[in-house]
């Protein structure tokens, strides 16, 4: 006879197996496609050779889809967490994996093509400025949003330069140390020599620091 604490690990095991399956069943839609191809088969396809026009085109066309991904965090994904709790031989299958993984797949290749839409993503700076700027953000994700706001050009350096003045303070450190590299930027260097007045010490002595190194920006 099974003892009653095997039965209930056990029951508990199938259960969340159960949820994560139903989880996974549920929360993905089709994939958008361009041609015939969704953005992974644009960006790795058989042959090895990377369509990027037609990646272009599908960037363009479902922009807040692919910047909305970029926002994915794993810490608050319920499937992420129930796999940790299924068993270990469960969590050795290739194609489960695969399933728990997906999201994350999917914001790494959108992050890639927001940044060679480059200008093209415009449209998104304020979507790409508020995931920068949300409270506790996750280092990755404000990371991605600030280099792909970086390859808009101008615009998207002005977008970050303007963090500077964000009450959240990680965002703001975030953004300083971001673009503080980019004193060629007229945005940039505006934002430099306002920060030598910065009520936060940090940020004052980073932007002398900076001008320092780079007696141009002045």
């Amino acid at each position: 006879m099974w003892s009653r604490q095997y039965l209930i690990l056990v029951t508990t095991a199938l259960a969340t197996t159960l949820t994560l399956l139903l989880l996974l069943a549920f929360q993905y839609s089709p994939e958008p496609r361009c041609n015939g191809l969704t953005l992974r088969e644009c960006l790795s396809p058989p042959n090895g050779e990377p369509t990027y026009e037609t990646a272009l085109i599908l960037g363009t066309n479902n922009l807040k889809l692919f910047v909305d991904r970029i926002a994915y965090d794993p810490g608050k994904d319920k499937v992420v967490w129930l796999y940790q709790y299924i068993p270990r031989p469960l969590r050795r299958l290739a194609w489960l994996y695969h399933f728990v993984t997906r999201k994350h797949a999917l914001a790494e290749d959108a992050y890639i093509l927001l940044q060679v839409l480059g200008p093209r993503a415009s449209p998104a700076i304020p979507q790409l400025t508020e995931i920068a700027s949300t409270p506790n953000p996750v280092p990755v994700t404000a990371g991605r949003a600030l280099v792909v706001l970086d390859s808009i050009g101008e615009p998207g350096l002005a977008a970050i330069c303007s963090l500077i003045n964000n009450t959240n303070y990680v965002a703001r450190l975030m953004a300083f140390q971001f673009v503080a590299r980019r004193a060629d930027s007229s945005s940039v260097r505006d934002m430099l020599n306002r920060a030598l007045d910065d009520p936060d010490p940090t940020i004052r002595k980073q932007a002398q620091r900076t001008l320092a190194l780079r007696p141009n920006a002045h």
